[in-house]
């Protein structure tokens, strides 16, 4: 049988190291929950601070960094610790505490976490260690944190749930033990679990553990002025988390963990057997003599397109364009496309600029060559030549915002209304699609309509105009009249609304499709060669407006 936690195995606690309490002959006052949470080396999500009230039973939890000086003085009784930590206070009207830091025997204590009430006046707010969120580059979300790592990828750090009085923090053991030893120190994890029942009277039974992670006491006993619950157990103490090496690592430490991939670069000729290389940038040759043996740095690996759909799913974090792939700003890398609309990227690029945990995702994609490169992209980069126009879809967005800019120059305000966030984050991340079905252009056509024909100030064109019209590009070419320019620069504006409004991306087929493509001049193009021609005739619809609200505004 393999190893199944919570089926054919569960993780070393206390309950293996000091069975007696949970032997005790009334099982409602055994602690067994509490002491299988209670671990020695926690791997999973790891409870930091609790209170928690019930009808049958209460749990307390509270955690705090000490030094290893302290672990002696720490133990030496159960009780909790570092109840200082986390307020402010003076002693003898002149020493001041400031919460974060106290000393316990031959070393000192931290904050590290606790909820604050605020009196009620507000919900409660979860306050944790800087040092600690900041190691992690941890954002706030609510009461809870992530963070991001070298590849752009979010990960949970620290959770809560808060109901009423009642309270649970919870945080990544593995990351926190990765904290505990960047700086030396060990988590203490302060408990106090009490359960209350309706049992026949017995003696009083206490008993006492102590070992090298842990030391805890427990009694029950008889005879509680409780109705319904005259008997009572508490399990009280403390354990030990011990820090660990090695992943996970905050982005800013990670130094390209993990092994370089290979990658086909070749196929020989006469054998036909795939040729292969490492993307280790160190041994990769250049033009200095390095590595002479080896391929050279600029070697182009070839992908399938759809290496690049994960990054397309997620414009939140990543953006493509047709010359680079950015994550955030923790990474990117240069990127271009060839004859056959495959992804190549340079050999030695792979290793320096990419996080090596996505190196297997490409790896899984990787196609032996085929097509040609990119002239311009083989003008700019190996003939050092200004080569190729500007990406259609940010000269769009450019132009979009010169247009915004000369409206208020010329009248006061932009002709473009401000996007909602949803809006003008697809308008700002939009890229060619991949896909090559025909519903791939639906989304993109949806986008550019929003911004560039339902965002339009039709109220404040109305008013300079003083006009009754009511649709929104009629009244663009009618100021454009107004100031003497040409309203024939609208047309690609028209042509756009035509394919969203007539239903020409995504309803009508055969004969209908292909007469209104034919019609805005994207017949028999991929999604992505029509998306950009959209985009280029749009750009160069918007720049001549900008041009004529200029010229008229001088």
């Amino acid at each position: 049988m393999p190893s199944i936690d919570g089926f054919t195995s569960r993780r070393r606690s206390l309950t293996d190291e000091w069975p007696k309490p949970t032997q005790f002959e009334h099982p409602a006052l055994v602690p067994a929950v509490a002491m299988a949470t209670i671990e020695p080396f926690p791997t999973d999500w790891l409870i930091i601070e609790q209170y928690v009230r019930r009808d049958d039973d209460s749990d307390g939890v509270s955690t705090s960094v000490i030094s290893p000086g302290a672990r002696n003085e720490a133990f030496s009784d159960h009780s909790w610790s570092t109840r200082s930590l986390g307020s402010f206070g003076i002693v003898n009207d002149t020493e001041v505490e400031l919460g974060l830091s106290e000393s316990i025997g031959e070393g000192f204590a931290e904050f590290f976490c606790q909820v604050q009430p605020n009196h009620g006046l507000r919900p409660p707010t979860v306050e944790m260690s800087q040092p600690f969120l900041w190691f992690w580059d941890a954002i706030r979300d609510g009461n809870d944190w992530f963070y991001v790592d070298s590849a752009g990828v979010e990960h949970p750090l620290v959770r809560s749930t808060i109901e009423g009085d009642n309270y649970t923090v919870e945080v990544r053991a593995l990351e926190f033990r990765r904290y505990l030893a960047q700086r030396q120190m060990l988590g203490l994890i302060q408990h106090d679990h009490v359960l209350w029942a309706d049992t026949p009277k017995f003696e009083l039974r206490q008993y006492d553990y102590e070992n090298d992670w842990c030391t805890f006491t427990w009694h029950a006993a008889h005879g509680q002025p409780i109705p319904k619950h005259p008997a009572l157990s508490r399990l009280l103490g403390k354990n030990i988390i011990t820090g660990i090496s090695g992943q996970p690592v905050p982005a800013w430490l990670d130094y390209g963990n993990g092994d370089y991939e290979d990658f086909v670069i070749g196929v020989n000729e006469e054998t036909g057997v795939l040729v292969s290389f490492t993307c280790d940038p160190d041994k990769v040759s250049n033009y200095f003599g390095k590595n002479p043996d080896a391929p050279n740095y600029l070697t182009p690996v070839h992908f399938d397109p759809k290496v690049l759909d994960r990054y397309l799913d997620d414009p939140d974090h990543y953006r493509v364009s047709s010359t680079r792939l950015s994550a955030l700003d923790m990474w990117s890398i240069s990127i271009g496309r060839t004859s056959t609309g495959d992804v190549d990227v340079y050999l030695g690029d792979l290793g320096r600029d990419m996080p090596r945990q996505e190196l297997a995702h490409w790896r899984a994609h990787n196609i032996p060559p085929r097509g040609r490169m990119n002239g311009d992209r083989f003008r700019r980069d190996f003939l050092g030549q200004f080569a190729g126009e500007q990406d259609p879809l940010d000269a769009l967005r450019d132009a979009y915002g010169a247009v915004n800019e000369a409206a208020k120059s010329r009248f006061g305000w932009p002709i473009f209304r401000p996007l909602g966030p949803h809006d003008a984050v697809a308008f700002a991340k939009l890229h060619p699609p991949v896909l090559t079905t025909e519903r791939a252009l639906v989304q993109p056509v949806l986008v550019l309509a929003k911004a560039l024909v339902d965002a339009i100030d039709s109220k404040a064109i109305k008013s300079l105009l003083e006009s009754s019209e009511q649709q929104s590009l009629r009244l663009l070419e009618l100021m454009l009249i107004h100031i003497d320019g040409d309203a024939s620069v609208v047309q690609p504006l028209r042509n756009l609304y035509r394919l969203r409004s007539s239903g020409g991306v995504a309803h009508l087929a055969g004969e209908s499709r292909t007469k209104i493509h034919a019609a805005v001049g994207i017949a028999g193009l991929s999604p992505a060669d029509a998306l950009n021609k959209l985009a280029s005739d749009l750009a160069g619809s918007l720049t001549q407006v900008a041009e004529q609200l200029r010229k008229s505004d001088s």
